[in-house]
């Protein structure tokens, strides 16, 4: 269904930093409770802009609401999941997905979330190299950049092509998991924050980022050439995954692009 996928290269810059609270004196002990939680689910979190402020524009809603999202593509078993309400409040997101799957015939185990903001400048998530790494997750790789050659979005510059993805290879003990990571910002799909912070606070606008989440054995982690993580075995199954949600997401429930 994803069709080939090609290697874009690798970033240099090594996963790392920590996240750090905005809380005021008199609610630092909460903040810092919550925040570690968060930091342990993997899930970003929002800062908003003290220089800039709140935006004023009303904020876009979603076409329908993720609750309604379907359980039974692939051949996975999916179910609809919660996050803790104070991790929910933390995230400052207005509407999130979090879908557990497990698929029998290859016992294939995902996560799948996407967090949505309909005013794109009022969300700055830290990506999951920030959050993993403050929990003790190593990236022994960097920062890996590859595409989903069979999946055409709009790019950020406007032009079309394959959907571009982080790939996070994260290593905690014997413990291992690849996640991928992507942004759509406005309709237009990016793997750079960069991105996302230029594009944002446009009339119509919103941001949401989604990422795949799995677990990797002992072996599939020995299998995986970092050089060509695109042809790994939990790569492909993500990237079948994505060429599914993606285009359900585009067209049911996203809204649609600002007009330019």
């Amino acid at each position: 269904m994803t069709g080939g996928l090609g290697e874009r290269g690798q970033a240099v810059r090594r996963g790392g930093g920590r996240c750090r609270g905005a809380a005021q004196a008199a609610g630092v002990a909460m903040t810092a409770a919550v925040v570690a939680v968060l930091l342990a689910s993997g899930v970003g979190y929002r800062i908003r802009s003290v220089s800039r402020g709140e935006s004023s524009r009303p904020s876009t809603p979603l076409r329908k609401a993720f609750t309604e999202f379907p359980t039974d593509f692939l051949e996975y078993q999916w179910r609809h999941g919660r996050l803790d309400e104070a991790i929910e409040k933390a995230t400052g997101a207005e509407a999130y997905l979090k879908l557990s799957g497990f698929r029998k015939g290859d016992t294939s185990l995902m996560e799948l979330y996407t967090s949505y903001v309909g005013k794109g400048a009022t969300m700055v998530e830290h990506e999951p190299q920030v959050c993993y790494g403050a929990q003790g997750w190593s990236l022994p790789y960097g920062i890996l950049r590859t595409t989903i050659d069979g999946l055409t979005v709009r790019l950020s510059d406007g032009s079309m092509g394959p959907l571009p993805v982080n790939v996070f290879l994260f290593e905690k003990d014997v413990d291992r998991q690849m996640v991928v990571n992507f942004y759509c910002i406005n309709g237009q799909y990016t793997d750079s924050r960069v991105d996302v912070r230029v594009m944002a606070d446009r009339p119509g606008g919103y941001y949401a980022q989604t990422r795949v989440s799995m677990a990797l054995s002992g072996v599939e982690w020995m299998e995986i050439d970092p050089k060509r993580v695109s042809q790994s075995r939990r790569f492909l199954r993500a990237a079948e995954v994505l060429g599914w949600v993606v285009p359900v997401l585009e067209r049911e429930y996203l809204p649609p692009a600002p007009v330019e």
